[in-house]
């Protein structure tokens, strides 16, 4: 599917730990407002903005809009592990995220996204800015996400996770 040029796609999800709230405050401060996607189950989110809500994709659907995205911002106060981040990444869409800490895990700004602080609205429109202008850094991104994803297939978890039971059958033998 075709890059669309102009796109802002998130989760449209109201949870707290979401906090899809700075999302909004962020996307409302942009000064050349691009068109906003959110997806998920509460399609009532982004309405006063003029977003466009995609109700329950399936997850082929979600992997189109992910292709079709110019950037993915996910706005969590907390993350146990971003996996939309990763499926952002592994079909090529550069991410904006918030330094919640399950992100952290593999998220690099400046490298792989860019990161912002999880309650700063001006750092989050600026960031999403910067990557719907900068084509040299949504490449460097998109390139970054792709080897980011490849590192969580499942041939190389299951090669991670077969070193580690080695590595506890060896040091038994010890």
């Amino acid at each position: 599917q075709a890059r669309e040029p102009n796109v802002v796609l998130s989760l449209g999800r109201s949870h707290p730990l979401k906090n899809v709230d700075l999302l909004l405050r962020g996307y409302a401060l942009l000064e050349k407002r691009p068109a906003l996607w959110l997806f998920g189950i509460e399609p009532q989110i982004g309405k006063d903005l003029g977003a466009r809500y995609i109700y329950c994709p399936t997850d082929m659907e979600a992997a189109g809009l992910y292709q079709r995205a110019t950037v993915f911002v996910l706005t969590s106060a907390h993350e146990g592990f971003g996996l939309p981040i990763l499926e952002a990444m592994a079909c090529g869409c550069p991410v904006v995220c918030t330094d919640a800490d399950g992100n952290m895990d593999f998220c690099r700004d400046g490298e792989n996204c860019l990161i912002v602080p999880k309650d700063d609205t001006l750092a989050l429109a600026r960031a999403i800015e910067r990557v719907l202008v900068d084509t040299g850094l949504q490449e460097r991104l998109r390139q970054a996400g792709f080897a980011t994803a490849k590192q969580y297939s499942w041939s190389a978890a299951i090669d991670r996770l077969e070193a580690f039971f080695k590595s506890i059958a060896i040091s038994k033998h010890r």
